[in-house]
């Protein structure tokens, strides 16, 4: 006959091997409701960097150099071969201000004109960030980079601060337009009966009909 103490101790263990297998249950159950969950936003630690610290971001550059003109941009001193486009916000933000290009929409989503503080979503990815303020009284500029080379992810939201003097007079986003799209759904295969045939011919699609 078991003692009292053995009882207690064969629970004991057996309660743990249960918690055990329920732990596991759960790590298995992560793993495979996971990747299904659809893609996670990167999350970005970015360092702003001012003109006060690099000089170059002084004036107004844009994110492409001027073709011609001797002038570079920030994708050449922060873009590392990246070719970046830009979308520009003419004004100071203002809640629900929206920026449309090509690409897609940048929406303003909060605006603090006391703290100079905005934050912003976009619909497509973006590379850096640009924040001009009004000229003189020891404003200064600010840029944010989230993806300094081809490799890392895009950022699709962040905040803005500009805490100078100075009013800010205009935002700037920087985008990569060759980053590829999502893959496309794979077409349905060609019934047997098709007489097409995929030779390709000057990057095209030749079709033959007997």
């Amino acid at each position: 006959m078991n003692s009292p103490t053995t009882s207690r101790a064969r629970r004991r263990a057996t309660l743990f091997r249960r918690f055990g297998w329920l732990a596991v249950a759960g790590m298995t159950t992560l793993a495979l409701v996971g990747p299904a969950a659809g893609p996670v936003a990167a999350t970005h630690t970015v360092t702003p960097i001012t003109s006060q610290t690099d000089s170059r971001l002084a004036g107004n550059p844009g994110c492409y150099d001027s073709p011609g003109q001797g002038t570079e941009g920030l994708e050449d001193w922060y873009g590392n071969g990246q070719l970046w486009l830009e979308a520009k916000l003419n004004a100071t933000p203002s809640v629900n201000a929206t920026v449309v290009v090509a690409q897609g929409t940048i929406t303003i989503n909060t605006w603090n004109a006391a703290t100079g503080t905005f934050t912003w979503s976009s619909n497509f990815g973006i590379d850096a960030m640009f924040i001009k303020t009004g000229g003189g009284g020891g404003g200064y500029n600010v840029l944010y980079v989230y993806a300094p080379t081809a490799g890392h992810a895009e950022a699709f939201s962040g905040t803005g601060v500009s805490d100078g003097p100075t009013a800010i007079s205009h935002v700037t986003w920087c985008y990569d337009a060759a980053n590829p799209d999502p893959s496309p759904s794979p077409s349905p295969s060609p019934s047997p009966a098709s007489s097409i045939s995929s030779e390709p011919s000057c990057g095209g699609i030749v079709t033959s009909r007997s």
